[in-house]
């Protein structure tokens, strides 16, 4: 029986009676000290196939976690054993006919892997770190793997320069979950952790408990040319240190119905983004932490009905959200309730808490904060924004100002650090006062209201600038005034 085909061992050990069963482990384990003596006289009439079924069933499979459930219903379960100094990924048939069957064995972890995917409908992989020497697809639909937490390691081999994970074009209802995907940045020029569907469309696809790390180029990565639903959930990852060729940590480009939610992204390439969505529609980001990136924490880039939605944005060197359009159709995107603070870091004073150049976007309820001032403006308007509405934001320790308003038609108003209405009472004297409004900008529009009666003249009498409005009112008689920027 050849290493690498397909077996129908005839020693299934559901034909052995229980001493059988103790005595090839115990062959087995007199194996294991002929290794250490130096020998190779205990292999005469054991197969290899015998001794990695023997070590096979003597390896543990946890029943009180989360991933039981899915070991019941794998198709095939891969563990990895070391016999005489070589390390062999095993593929364990998981049904029911031929449940506990060694089906395949290779020193090549792809290769296995790869078999196990092609195979079954779940695939199970036990704890372990195995070598990539290629790239594993997905090819077909509704299939399964998972690992048994961030034990279970696929760690890309020296000089792969390939993507580690790719899922096929045009599947739907994949899961990924509970393993951890090392780039090996510094022993490869190329190479992200997950490709989705470079040349169109794959739906219904969740990755969930993912440890993604020193990935060369994205930790996970799409393309496509235009919005088309991809339906894609990240939940509960970790991804990190992207970039060492200078890259995003997560690239989207021309999806619809993402979520990212309650995930942990940091660390990017130099000049390179946390987050960057590239021609996308329907992208909730929520809940996440998102800091430490080489430009932006999260960057919109001609993106339509996204929401960036609760997440804490941090340590980023520039901006730490951005919406930048292209063309006029990329609006309606919603930044909300979000925790913005230490960004800028490249060069003070010089980019954003939040950067908005597009339109019909809302921006409310963030708080934007530095303990010492990095941000210019809490938020800013770009040349090309107007009808964006920016309210009940909180803004403190910024270098230049709270709120830059460019757009004629955009609404700001009820925030925290950038104050656009203020009030307040005096008493006339007849002749011209000069009253400070408080504003952060010049008024808009000034009202002078009587508190007393008797008043002959109630006016302003000279225009409002950024400081100071100018009010005439008879002589001791008191008046209420109201000024909005």
């Amino acid at each position: 029986m050849n290493k690498g085909e397909l077996m129908d061992i005839e020693i299934g050990f559901h034909k052995l009676s229980k001493w059988q069963w103790a005595g090839l482990i115990l062959v087995a384990c007199i194996i294991s000290a002929g290794l250490a003596a130096g020998s190779n006289t205990f292999f005469v009439n054991v197969t290899l196939e015998q001794r990695l079924q023997a070590l096979e069933d003597q390896v543990n499979i946890p029943v009180n976690s989360t991933i039981s459930a899915m070991i019941k219903e794998s198709s095939y379960i891969v563990s990895q054993h070391n016999v005489s100094g070589t390390m062999y990924t095993c593929l364990i048939n998981g049904t029911d006919d031929r449940a506990g069957r060694l089906e395949y064995y290779d020193t090549d972890a792809a290769t296995v892997i790869q078999a196990a995917i092609n195979a079954g409908i779940c695939t199970y992989v036990k704890e372990g770190e195995y070598t990539i020497s290629d790239t594993i697809t997905i090819s077909s639909a509704n299939h399964k793997l998972v690992g048994s937490g961030f034990g279970t390691i696929f760690k890309a081999a020296n000089n792969l320069n390939k993507d580690i994970f790719r899922i096929g074009t045009g599947n739907m209802f994949i899961q990924l979950q509970d393993f951890q995907i090392d780039g090996n940045s510094a022993n490869n020029t190329s190479g992200r952790g997950i490709s989705l569907g470079e040349s169109g469309s794959s739906t219904w696809v969740w990755f969930t408990r993912l440890r993604i790390r020193d990935c060369k180029q994205n930790a996970l990565y799409s393309k496509s040319t235009s919005p088309s639903s991809g339906c894609y959930f990240v939940e509960g990852c970790r991804f990190s240190d992207a970039g060492g060729a200078g890259q995003h940590l997560v690239n989207l480009n021309g999806v619809a119905d993402v979520q990212l939610i309650n995930n942990h992204f940091g660390g990017s390439g130099s000049g390179y983004d946390i987050i960057i969505l590239n021609n996308c529609a329907r992208v909730v980001i929520a809940g996440n932490y998102i800091d430490y990136g080489g430009q932006h924490g999260v960057d919109l880039y001609n993106c339509k009905y996204c929401r960036v939605l609760s997440n804490q944005i941090e340590y980023n060197q520039k901006h730490g959200v951005r919406i930048a359009p292209v063309s006029a159709e990329y609006r309606y995107n919603i930044i909300e309730g979000n925790n913005i603070a230490l960004n800028n870091r490249a060069n003070a004073a010089t980019t954003d808490g939040i950067n908005v150049d597009s339109t019909y976007n809302t921006i409310v309820g963030n708080c934007i904060t530095d303990t010492t001032p990095y941000h210019r403006y809490g938020i800013r308007e770009g040349a090309s924004a107007d009808y964006n509405v920016i309210k009940a934001n909180v803004i403190d320790g910024v270098v230049t100002g709270g709120i830059l308003k460019v757009g004629a038609n955009t609404i700001v108003r009820n925030n925290i650090g950038h104050k656009t209405e203020n009030s307040g009472s005096s008493t006339g004297t007849g002749a011209q006062q000069t009253i400070a409004h408080g504003l952060a900008v010049t008024p808009t529009r000034v009202y002078i209201t009587p508190t007393a009666t008797g008043v002959t003249e109630a006016c302003l009498s000279a225009p409002s600038d950024e400081t100071n409005i100018y009010v005439t009112v008879t002589n001791l008689k008191t008046y209420m005034w109201y000024a909005e920027g």
